[in-house]
C-alpha cells in the first residue's frame, strides 16, 4: 500500500505549513447528482469530514519514491474522531503525476493504479490505520497549481472540486458496499522544510 504512514502529533511536525480550508471545508453538497454511472448516487453521499487549519498536525511534502511506489506529493490531514477519544479521521492527498494539472477529473480507479489519489479514512488510530472505514475519491475535478519535486524544500497546493469518495477496501483495492462520502470543496497549500 502506498499510504504514508505517520505518527499524528497534536502540534506541527516542523514544517512551515499554510492552508486554506475553501469553500465550508467540506460542507457543499456537491453539484452532480451521480457517478456517471459508476454505480453510486452522489445525492446520497453522506458529507465528508470537514478538514481545516487546526487539522494541519498532519505532514505534506515530496516523497521521491522506491522499488515499488513512484514519486509523489503528499499532504495529510487529521482531526479527532466524532466516534470515539484517541480515534482520528485522516485525509490523505497524493499527487503522482508530477507536472501541475488545471481542473483534471478524477478518474475511477483502483488506488493502486491512481496518480490522483484523494482517500479518506474514518475512525483510525494514532498510525493512521485500523480506520473503522476508508474511501477513495472516484469522481470530482482537481487542480495541482504547485507540487515541487524536492523532499527538501517545496510546495504542494491543491484544490478539489466536486469529489465523491467511494467506499473502498484497500487490502483487495475494490470498491465495496456501504456509502460515499461528498465533499464540495477543499483548497490546500503547504511548504516545507
Amino acid at each position: 500500500m502506498r499510504f504514508v504512514l505517520l505518527v499524528l502529533l497534536a502540534s506541527g511536525c516542523g514544517e512551515a505549513m499554510t492552508a486554506d480550508a475553501g469553500v465550508d471545508a467540506g460542507r457543499v453538497v456537491i453539484d452532480a447528482g451521480t457517478d456517471g454511472g459508476r454505480g453510486f448516487d452522489a445525492g446520497a453521499c453522506a458529507v465528508a469530514p470537514a478538514f481545516g487549519l487546526a487539522d494541519l498536525n498532519g505532514k505534506a511534502g515530496f516523497d521521491p519514491g522506491g522499488p515499488t511506489s513512484p514519486p509523489f506529493n503528499f499532504a495529510t490531514l487529521s482531526r479527532a474522531s466524532g466516534a470515539d477519544a484517541g480515534r482520528f479521521d485522516v485525509m490523505f492527498n497524493e499527487f503522482y503525476a508530477g507536472a501541475v494539472v488545471s481542473n483534471a477529473m478524477i478518474p475511477a480507479e483502483k488506488y493502486r493504479d491512481c496518480s490522483l489519489c484523494y482517500a479518506i479514512r474514518i475512525d483510525c488510530d494514532t498510525m493512521g490505520q485500523n480506520c473503522a472505514k476508508s474511501y477513495l475519491a472516484q469522481s470530482g475535478s482537481v487542480t495541482v497549481s504547485a507540487a515541487t519535486q524536492d523532499a527538501g524544500a517545496g510546495r504542494y497546493a491543491f484544490q478539489l472540486n466536486n469529489v465523491v469518495y467511494q467506499r473502498w477496501d484497500f487490502t483487495s483495492d475494490t470498491a465495496i458496499d456501504g456509502g460515499c462520502l461528498a465533499l464540495g470543496s477543499f483548497s490546500f497549500s503547504s511548504s516545507w522544510p
